[in-house]
């Protein structure tokens, strides 16, 4: 282990990098959520029920950030990430930028279309570089603070957010030069559009890691159907893991669309309270459940439980099952609030130890390939359901749209009782895999 842990960058190169990395997507997810907190104003000037609203937030995000990940896993793993992240930046901060000219539903869906190409250059390259930083032992630890930007960035899209819209929609139209007449929610795109060009110019600062515990160094060029094999020669894993996930992230996707509407609707809360109040639980919440299951999962690791981050990862989708399926059926809304908080602290915990699982059972060479894999299996799923699971059930099946908490119910519950029967079923291919891919890297250096 020692001689591993030699290997890899400095302490100050591997806090400056996953630092920026954890700011990149501290923005993606800021830029991805807002939408969610303008439902009702782009419902009324768009003329849009709440389904084409859940196939605007789902699917048209989902539909090239899920089928590009593979091909820009392809182009991660052959060359320079940092760059290949700058560029997703910029491409998704001016998509963002550009949703406030849409005029009509489908230009919006267009222009969330170009935010999920941009993003799409994120996740896997981070993954790949974040294994080259940092070693098996503290790896938990750094993907945590890397997705912390999860639960960063969905709390400030909701307070900051929130409290934007709500100054947006006092203000009402204004007229800005070249431009014309602009509804407050298309200011709202105008301005977070901004941050993201200079975090663009920052990556650009970050160092590109050297592929440390790599085989087959010689050959730059690696093939997809290569990391394809890989993916079918330990199919058992992959595939529980891949359905077990996928099935999580719709029960994430749904609760981040509606959870604000629901507030709304059922509990007469205004923009600005559910906003803050749903915010400050996301930035409490999701770091601590980040941090402290990042922590303890790296500590039992190193003493030599290693299917530890997953089977935390198991008790997290029962808590997640527990807390999730009771909050909008609660008659109180602050103890629905209450219920948040440990939904919020599992499904953070459980993003990233579906991560760590990835790259702690993968080699090098197909790192981001097989991570970009990863991501196109639970975000075809998740995102396309997640947002339009609830409004299918309460809209569509009930022909109610103030039945969101039976929608998010219904969701939570049987979603979560299937990852927790698939996740748990896993942990043994899961132990096998990682015992396998250590033993590969302490030969390899």
């Amino acid at each position: 282990m020692n001689r591993i842990l030699k290997s890899y960058p400095s302490t100050r190169k591997q806090f400056y990098a996953i630092s920026v990395l954890s700011l990149a997507y501290v923005i993606a997810i800021l830029d991805r959520h807002i939408l969610v907190l303008m439902v009702q104003p782009v419902q009324t000037d768009l003329e849009i029920n709440d389904t084409q609203m859940g196939l605007l937030i789902g699917m048209a995000f989902a539909i090239f950030y899920t089928f590009l990940a593979i091909p820009i896993g392809w182009l991660a793993d052959q060359y320079n990430r940092k760059k290949l992240i700058a560029l997703g930046i910029a491409l998704w901060s001016s998509m963002t930028a550009l949703s406030g000219l849409a005029s009509n539903y489908y230009q919006l869906f267009l222009a969330r279309i170009g935010v999920g190409v941009g993003e799409a250059t994120l996740v896997p390259s981070a993954l790949s570089m974040i294994a080259d930083y940092f070693p098996p032992n503290t790896r938990g630890r750094a993907i945590a603070i890397f997705q912390s930007g999860i639960a960063l960035g969905s709390g400030i899209a909701l307070i900051v957010g929130g409290q934007l819209v709500s100054y947006a929609v006092q203000a009402g139209d204004l007229h800005l030069p070249f431009i014309g007449q602009v509804r407050p929610w298309q200011l709202v795109f105008y301005i977070l559009g901004i941050p993201g060009l200079v975090v663009a110019l920052i990556m650009l600062t970050v160092e590109e890691p050297p592929r440390l515990d790599r085989t087959n160094l010689n050959q730059r060029k690696l093939p997809l159907s290569d990391a394809i094999k890989f993916i079918q020669t330990h199919k058992k894993f992959f595939s529980l893991h891949f359905l077990g996930m996928s099935i999580v992230t719709i029960q994430g996707y749904a609760f981040m669309s509606w959870v604000p509407s629901l507030f709304i609707r059922k509990w007469d809360w205004n923009i600005e309270t559910t906003s803050l109040v749903y915010g400050g639980i996301m930035l409490a919440a999701g770091p601590l459940g980040l941090f402290i299951g990042g922590m303890i999962a790296d500590r039992k690791f190193t003493d030599g439980e290693l299917d530890a981050h997953m089977r935390l990862g198991v008790y997290s989708c029962f808590i997640m099952l527990l807390f999730g399926t009771s909050m909008s059926m609660m008659e109180n809304p602050y103890l629905a609030a209450a219920c948040l908080a440990p939904t919020t602290v599992a499904s953070m915990y459980l993003t990233s130890a579906g991560s760590v699982a990835l790259v702690n059972t993968t080699p090098n060479q197909y790192r981001a390939q097989v991570s970009a894999c990863y991501l196109f299996v639970i975000n075809v799923i998740g995102l396309t359901l997640g947002p339009l699971s609830v409004p299918l059930i309460s809209e569509q099946l009930l022909d109610n749209t103030d039945a969101l908490d039976v929608g998010i119910s219904t969701v939570i519950f049987i979603g979560g009782t299937f990852s927790l029967i698939v996740l748990r079923h896993n942990l043994s291919y899961y132990f096998s895999m990682v015992a396998k891919e250590m033993s590969a890297q302490t030969k390899e250096i």
